[in-house]
């Protein structure tokens, strides 16, 4: 069977915008592992840290809550890493800009999501420690986030640097 062609003006039209089109989802879809790893690594920073800072026992009523000091976290956290550009072009090398922006996203995602968690258990009369909440999630996040992006670089230089001395080269 064969798919029929039109050849005028409007078939290269949209074989334009169905070209723009799939290229628009696959440049969306490209991010899609990243922003996952980021989900994980916030939401998981933000329960640790959640159940850190309960001042009292975590009972049912305070678990209850439980999704909302991880969910809320994620989606303020993956907002503000879409504004600081964490998902655009792939980084190529681990630069000092490359570093200060996953820095000031992480820092900014976290004082957010500190008031929002500390709103809902103030409403929800929860004992919870803002500071320590942060402070646990925001290092948990630097180190998630940060790690994800910067790992595969570290080892790479580390890879290039025994190249360069290993013995017979002339590096020692």
């Amino acid at each position: 069977m064969r798919l029929m062609r039109g050849s005028g003006r409007g078939s290269d039209q949209c074989d334009r915008e169905l070209t723009g089109f799939v290229y628009r989802l696959a440049r969306r879809w490209d991010s899609a592992g990243l922003r996952s790893l980021d989900a994980g690594a916030i939401g998981g920073a933000w329960l640790l840290a959640g159940l850190a800072g309960f001042d009292q026992r975590a009972d049912a009523a305070t678990l209850q809550y439980l999704l909302w000091f991880g969910g809320l976290p994620v989606i303020i956290s993956l907002v503000v890493n879409q504004a600081a550009g964490l998902y655009g072009p792939v980084w190529r090398y681990a630069s000092n800009d490359e570093a200060a922006r996953v820095v000031a996203a992480v820092g900014i995602g976290t004082a957010l999501s500190t008031l929002g968690t500390a709103g809902i258990a103030a409403h929800q009369d929860i004992g919870l420690s803002p500071l320590a909440v942060g402070s646990i999630a925001g290092l948990a996040t630097l180190l998630g986030v940060g790690g994800v992006r910067f790992q595969s670089r570290f080892f790479a230089i580390e890879r290039q640097r025994t190249r360069t001395t290993e013995p017979g080269d002339g590096g020692e």
